[in-house]
């Protein structure tokens, strides 16, 4: 089961889903993989055309006489040029090279994973400054060709007082502010306590920062990023989707979202359930937890944060630990240390069943600390 929308909680629902995921397909419960939600972050994408030429680029956060609101402060994380060029801000120093900062207080780089967008925590972040201050962040560039400017910036201020603006060479063109509204954790149906709440990643294995996180997150699944790679999926057909051009062209388009990831970790479910249909929704959780991938530059406690859930999930090692009966307690020889092919436990299980997780992982942990050049055997019981 996949959901992908979000609603104020209601009894109905919640005992749709309690029966659902516990009690129905004979007892076992059907797993419900429902997105987390998409209000993470206060990114907002910008894009600017621009002639060939040699245009000065400032980024200015700027406050009036009085007051504040939000978080005071303003963020950039990606610039692209028409050339090519993307500026992350995630190199060896900052500002970058070619780059320089001024005002009453210069903009500084921040590790700060609540702002994060794209492969690293690394962002652009405002100077602190008070009233009637400015801080500025700014680039000169020369352009070949003609092309668009675009860049990833979150402002937090006093709305239509202290503003975000983009200048080229002295001319404002764009300013925004007010606060972002900012949802941390499950959106309902996905705080449903007996659902598997599934927020997104990038390609570059991260957090996708329109992702919701904290509380109760499970996972994350291949979402895309506005910023790297986006998810090439069906749409409806013909004019009637988000890609208006008529089929078969229109039948597809590339998009981002929790709503990517939920039916993507329902399609490795399924083909866990493939390999072993008599996993409780229970087990199919606990399953993709325990072989996601531990991705990302925050440390994991006990196999899990609040940015990542448990990780990435995995689909392989998914579904070679769902795939188990037929070999419990009979010896599996090792002679690999590899993840995968000729004499790993991968290919030494024809067929796997029901166990418990954690049990499986234990044996994987302690065959690969195994010298390689001794033959090793693993020993898979039933609980």
């Amino acid at each position: 089961m996949v959901m992908s929308f979000e609603t104020v909680q209601a009894s109905v629902i919640d005992d749709a889903l309690t029966f659902a995921t516990g009690q129905a397909h004979n007892g076992q419960g059907v797993p419900a993989f429902v997105a987390m939600g998409n209000h993470g972050d206060g990114y907002q994408l910008l894009t600017l055309n621009f002639p060939a030429g040699t245009f000065n680029i400032s980024f200015t956060y700027s406050k009036n006489a009085t007051n504040a609101a939000g978080e005071d402060a303003a963020w950039l994380a990606q610039v692209s040029f028409p050339d090519g060029s993307i500026e992350r801000f995630d190199g060896a120093t900052f500002p970058p090279s070619g780059w320089t900062t001024s005002g009453n207080a210069n903009w500084f780089r921040t590790n700060d994973p609540a702002h994060a967008a794209g492969p690293s925590l690394l962002t652009a972040r405002s100077g602190v400054i008070g009233d009637n201050q400015s801080t500025t962040l700014q680039t000169t560039r020369t352009f070949p060709t003609a092309g668009p400017v675009t860049c990833f910036f979150w402002v937090s201020s006093e709305q239509n007082a202290d503003f975000f603006s983009v200048a080229v060479n002295g001319t404002t063109y764009a300013s925004n502010s007010g606060v972002p509204v900012i949802h941390l954790g499950p959106s309902y149906p996905a705080s449903h306590p007996s659902v598997i709440s599934v927020g997104a990643s990038t390609h570059w294995d991260t957090r996708s920062s329109y992702s919701q996180y904290g509380g109760k997150l499970d996972f994350l699944a291949p979402g895309g990023s506005l910023e790297g790679a986006l998810i090439f999926t069906t749409d409806r057909t013909g004019t009637n989707g988000d890609n208006t051009a008529p089929s078969p062209a229109g039948d597809y388009v590339s998009q981002q979202g929790t709503s990517m990831s939920a039916p993507i970790a329902a399609g490795v479910g399924a083909l866990m359930l493939s390999v072993a249909p008599n996993l409780t929704a229970t087990q199919v959780l606990a399953i993709l937890s325990a072989t996601a991938d531990q991705v990302g530059p925050l440390p994991y406690t006990n196999g899990w944060n609040a940015y990542y859930g448990a990780g990435r999930i995995n689909a392989s090692n998914a579904v070679a630990m769902a795939w188990a009966s037929s070999c419990l307690g009979i010896p599996i020889p090792v002679t690999s240390l590899a993840d995968s092919g000729p004499g790993t436990l991968r290919e030494a299980i024809p067929f796997l069943g029901l166990f418990k997780p954690a049990d499986l992982k234990a044996e994987l942990a302690k065959i690969r600390h195994t010298p390689s050049a001794a033959t090793s055997s693993a020993v898979l019981h039933r609980h």
